[in-house]
């Protein structure tokens, strides 16, 4: 029954190594992506699988791994801290800034 697939087949090793890496994602107690996400993975895990081979997945793969690592580190640096300090222009003007001025200007 095997034999009757061709496994040297880009596009047949792409949907099975897809499926196993997302179910895996799915079984995760943090639920990392949502079944829609989930679904697209796939999808996108095939066409690149599929059109670019081993390589050109593996590229990806540290692309996203890398993008999402700068990300969480620019959204801890982003993150204003609970107490801003006034700044003189506040005290002297008595001018209220947003907290987005508070960065610029301070």
């Amino acid at each position: 029954m095997l034999s009757l697939y061709d496994f040297s087949n880009s596009w047949v090793i792409a949907v099975g190594l897809n499926a196993v890496l997302l179910a895996i994602v799915w079984l995760l107690p943090k639920k990392l992506l949502t079944a829609w996400g989930i679904f697209n993975a796939w999808l996108l895990g095939v066409l690149i699988w599929g059109t670019l081979g081993f390589r050109g997945y593996v590229i990806v793969c540290v692309y996203f791994v890398v993008g999402s690592g700068v990300t969480r580190i620019g959204m801890e640096q982003n993150e204003l801290p609970k107490s801003v300090p006034v700044l003189e222009v506040q005290k002297t003007f008595g001018v209220q800034l947003s907290p987005q001025l508070y960065v610029l200007l301070g």
